[in-house]
Parts: C-alpha cells; sequence; structure tokens
C-alpha cells in the first residue's frame, strides 16, 4: 500500500490495483501505520486545517474548564447542604445565593459541554470531520471493490472512523508502506 508520485500501489491476497491519489488513501495509510491505536479525526491527512491536529477531539482548555465549573458546583451544593437545616436568616439567604450560583454554573455547563466534559461545539467539528472522512473512504472502498474485493471488505470490517478512529485487524498484517 505505497505512493509513488500520484500513482498509489495496493496489493492484497495476490490481487494488485494501481489508482490515482485522493484524499482517501492517505488516511486509510495513516490508519494502516498506525494499527491498533486510536487516532483523532484530526489528526488524518485529509483533514487537516480542520480542527487543531487533534487537540480539538478533546480539547484540554473545554475540559479543564467542565472540571473547574463541575467542582464549583459540587463545591457550592456542599455549602447548600450545611446550610440547609438553619433558621438564621442569614444563613436563608446565603443559601438562596448559593443555590442561585449552583443553577446558573449547571445551566452554563450544560449550554457548553457534553455529559463527558467535551466542548459541544468541537464534538460537533468531529463529528463533521468524521461524516466527510467516512463518505470519501466508503467512496474509494466501492470502487476497490471492483478491482481489490477482499481488501475492501477488509477495511470496511477493521476500519473504524468517528471523531476517533483505528484500524485494528483479527490478524496481524505485514503492510509493506514505504
Amino acid at each position: 500500500f505505497k505512493r509513488v508520485g500520484e500513482i498509489w500501489y495496493i496489493c492484497f491476497d495476490g490481487l494488485k490495483y494501481q489508482c490515482r491519489d485522493s484524499k482517501a488513501l492517505p488516511d486509510i495509510r495513516y490508519l494502516l501505520d498506525h494499527v491498533g491505536q486510536p487516532v483523532s479525526i484530526f489528526h488524518l491527512p485529509g483533514n487537516e486545517g480542520r480542527g487543531d491536529r487533534g487537540t480539538r477531539a478533546v480539547d484540554s482548555t473545554s475540559l479543564d474548564n467542565a472540571k473547574r465549573i463541575k467542582s464549583q458546583i459540587f463545591q457550592l451544593e456542599k455549602r447548600i447542604g450545611e446550610l440547609g437545616g438553619s433558621d438564621d436568616p442569614a444563613d436563608i439567604m446565603d443559601r438562596k445565593e448559593k443555590v442561585a450560583e449552583r443553577d446558573a454554573l449547571n445551566k452554563q455547563y450544560n449550554e457548553n459541554f457534553d455529559k463527558y466534559g467535551n466542548s459541544r461545539q468541537l464534538a460537533g467539528d468531529a463529528s463533521k470531520a468524521a461524516e466527510t472522512t467516512k463518505r470519501r473512504i466508503g467512496r474509494f472502498t466501492k470502487t476497490l471493490r471492483n478491482h481489490v474485493p477482499g481488501l475492501a471488505d477488509h477495511l470496511d470490517a477493521f476500519l473504524t472512523i468517528g471523531s476517533v478512529c483505528q484500524y485494528a485487524p483479527d490478524r496481524p498484517i505485514p503492510w509493506n508502506l514505504a
């Protein structure tokens, strides 16, 4: 599975196929070269310029913000619980303020993060990139099926394309990727 100039040379189960370069082929080659490893959709060559080359699939800044907000919510809930049984007017007022602050933080969290702490916008970007990548690899495997059907079946079975992609075959394949 290698490229020479604008031509790719593909051999699988004794069948050979040559084709012109397309965006799908470097993506497939990258995954074949990283067998068994989860790869961010933004690390694939066909997605250059989309996202931050992997940092967007799990954005550490947004994850840190999500953790910070969740920690603040936890602290507020703890304080609300401590104030809950008091009849002191100052404690009642403090409790109302803490409840309002907690509710505002919950609203902010739910608007900006999914349940895993990932930014909702970033997850959308990854989803769009994954859909595009699935389509281009699907078009390639459809064409490939006419020439090397075993490889098309193999790729369909063992390539996973999503916000995180992976090539995980059931047995080792000695690819020549030079």
